[in-house]
């Protein structure tokens, strides 16, 4: 969501297969595995502001200006929006296509999203495999939280990836198209996936998020 700017190039993601699992990896993120984006796509740059989800609370969805909403974006227009419901991020998409004309911004799908995160690279992290430079990329523990803040900070204040997407390692959680399923991962299409046809893990199953 938000400003496009980039035009991924519709090519095979490089990712190694076969390889061993992270330490850090949960069981429904392995096995590492090539996945195949056929279609090009863009990216924002950063993540949607307040001060762009404020324009579309003005244009009529004032409900959404409750006390936790409130509370969480209190940084500034220049800040993350967070507090979203996926629901409210497709209305909110619904009404920047119709404000603008066309179909042109969607929510990215979790294979689209995982391949612009690594932007062409093999490594944990789209600047290496350690985390020895995650301050100069990312807000984390130990620049964030182990310091008493919780907050979403403001867009594009860290160093971008290799092709010029901010904030993909940190700020706030992101939200992608598909659906949360058991094993969904494992046994998702590597052609273009889109994940499952309905979601589990509550009564009208989960949405799924890309997180800090």
């Amino acid at each position: 969501m938000g400003s496009c700017k980039l035009s991924a190039a519709a090519k095979a993601a490089a990712c190694p297969s076969g390889t061993s699992a992270h330490s850090d990896a949960s069981d429904d993120e392995t096995p590492q595995h090539k996945v195949h984006i056929s279609k090009a796509f863009q990216m924002g740059v950063y993540e949607v502001t307040l001060g762009q989800f404020k324009q579309f609370i003005d244009a009529g969805r004032e409900d959404l200006l409750r006390d936790v909403f409130m509370e969480d974006n209190s940084q500034g227009d220049s800040a993350a929006v967070t507090t979203v419901t996926w629901n409210d991020a497709q209305a909110f998409i619904h009404w920047l296509n119709k404000k603008e004309g066309g179909s042109r911004y969607r929510l990215p799908t979790e294979a689209e999203w995982e391949y612009a995160a690594r932007a062409g690279t093999t490594t944990r992290y789209s600047w290496d495999n350690s985390k020895s430079q995650a301050g100069n990329y990312a807000w984390y523990d130990k620049n964030s939280k182990d310091v008493g803040v919780q907050y979403a900070r403001a867009v594009g204040t860290k160093k971008p990836n290799p092709w010029g997407l901010y904030d993909m390692h940190s700020n706030v959680w992101e939200w992608v198209q598909d659906w949360y399923g058991e094993n969904s991962y494992r046994n998702n299409a590597t052609n273009d996936p889109n994940g499952p046809g309905s979601g589990v893990g509550s009564d009208l199953g989960f949405r799924l998020v890309r997180q800090p």
